[in-house]
């Protein structure tokens, strides 16, 4: 709760839940994502080592993470929850955190060799992998030429990106673009990036849905498939148990049970 004040993050409210209350608190719904990254997550956003054991699970070749600065200067550690970017890169109405924006689940920052890579996390619970249609000429005013001078979204099949999930993925892969070309002036210094999408095995209407826009794939394959060049291997989806599964049992144990009883 104290993270999210000092940091100007607003939680996620479920749409039947009474939206009058000024109070910024969690949804009482239990199967909130966003509540379900921090449960997750916010334990281990001090631990150097653990945050490493976890962003190994994706690629071996982290070394290191780095202490990441855009949270307030208290709050600052190697995990960011509802990260935007410093400046308004994506020429979205509003620029706030968690609400109405790009706003990023959780960040972490690791160091490949020379590189920094921003590893940009979407986390998914109970999501069904909805296709509903997200266009508007609104949206496609604002990201028709971010997606076309990305280099790395295809050109030929803008409408995909605003089919439900493709949508969020689509916005996240521009915010990861637009952080590493404007590096000099983000908090978030990177050279490269990887993008994550934790979603639980056993979620099979999110995993295995088959999305017609996309030539029937699963979701996986059905985005690689928009991607071009060496970003066909910077996305990837992994249970929470597999992105947690290099921590320490014995330091890590109490919350490992949680986890498991509450969510696996």
């Amino acid at each position: 709760m104290d993270y999210f004040n000092q940091n100007g993050v607003k939680w996620w409210r479920h749409k039947f839940e009474s939206l009058e209350s000024k109070v910024n608190e969690p949804t009482g719904n239990t199967t909130s994502s966003q509540v379900a990254c921090i449960n997750h997550l916010f334990a281990l956003r001090h631990d150097p080592k653990a945050v490493l054991s976890m962003i190994r699970q994706i690629d071996e070749r982290f070394d290191d993470v780095v202490v990441l600065e855009n949270d307030t200067t208290d709050t600052r550690d190697y995990i960011s929850f509802e990260v935007i970017s410093k400046g308004q890169l994506l020429n979205e109405r509003e620029h706030k955190r968690g609400a109405h924006c790009t706003s990023i689940d959780a960040v972490i920052l690791g160091v490949r060799g020379k590189e920094n890579v921003v590893i940009i996390i979407e986390w998914k619970f109970t999501e069904n992998g909805n296709q509903s249609n997200q266009f508007s000429v609104e949206r496609e005013l604002r990201y028709k030429d971010l997606i076309n001078n990305s280099k790395v979204l295809r050109c030929d099949c803008h409408s995909i990106y605003y089919v439900g999930t493709f949508y969020q993925l689509m916005r996240q892969t521009l915010w990861a673009r637009q952080v590493i070309a404007n590096k000099a002036t983000e908090d978030i210094r990177a050279d490269d990036y990887v993008h994550l999408l934790v979603v639980p095995a056993q979620n099979s209407s999110f995993r295995d849905k088959s999305y017609k826009c996309a030539n029937d794939h699963k979701l996986e394959k059905a985005w690689n498939g928009q991607l071009l060049g060496e970003a066909k291997n910077k996305f990837c989806i992994v249970s929470p148990e597999k992105f947690l599964a290099g921590l320490n049992r014995k330091e890590y144990g109490k919350l490992l049970k949680y986890l498991e009883h509450r969510y696996w």
